[in-house]
């Protein structure tokens, strides 16, 4: 049977077709490049941790996530650490030991805060830090380090490096300058007139899980 031959019109169809399928197919491969483009410019690499830059609504975070075994029933957990500050860009001050947590030991946080109150996010800062603990499987203990306030606040327990000498502590406190100084298992955070507690506190989880990682 001969076959029937196309018309200049079915000809010219096919023609625009091919050239719709090859564009949509160029569009394709521009699309998966500069995904890949764009995924790779959030995503960078911080003293050994892996970092993703995401987005929620209008706030910018920066995570990273690791898994730990829990220290009883050695359950792999997954901790998903968000911050607010670029940990590269985040110029507060660490000097001293590195940060060690003994599984077994209780940490305790003492704060100055008569002084921390007066910062716009001194109660973001503490809430913080005691979650990272806590989600981290660590009992903590909050309370002041001023004594003044332990004679007013009878409830308030005074938590000092001195009175914990066997156990971590976290200590805040108001100074000239934001920074950290790690001494033994005292660990001394200073905020400075700038109030940068959030800054601190993130300066701080970050080099605890780069120490432990060098364990």
């Amino acid at each position: 049977m001969k076959k029937k031959r196309k018309t200049a019109t079915e000809r010219r169809i096919e023609k625009d077709l091919l050239g719709i399928i090859i564009f949509v197919g160029f569009l394709l491969v521009i699309y998966f490049v500069a995904s890949s483009i764009f995924q790779g410019l959030n995503e960078f690499e911080y003293r050994g941790l892996s970092f993703t830059k995401e987005r929620f609504d209008q706030l910018e975070v920066y995570h990273h996530y690791y898994f730990f075994k829990a220290p009883e029933t050695k359950q792999l957990i997954r901790y998903n650490l968000y911050l607010k500050v670029d940990p590269r860009e985040n110029k507060v001050p660490f000097e001293g030991d590195e940060i060690i947590f003994p599984k077994e030991k209780t940490v305790y946080i003492g704060i100055d805060t008569s002084e921390i109150r007066k910062c716009d996010e001194g109660t973001i800062g503490i809430a913080t830090m005691t979650a990272f603990l806590r989600d981290n499987q660590l009992d903590v203990i909050s309370g002041t380090n001023d004594f003044v306030e332990t004679g007013l606040f009878p409830d308030f327990n005074y938590i000092t490096c001195q009175k914990y000498s066997y156990n971590p502590v976290i200590s805040f406190v108001k100074g000239q300058e934001t920074s950290i100084n790690s001494s033994g298992n005292c660990y001394t955070i200073t905020i400075g007139p700038e109030c940068n507690i959030v800054e601190a506190v993130e300066k701080f989880m970050v080099e605890s899980i780069v120490h432990s990682r060098q364990d």
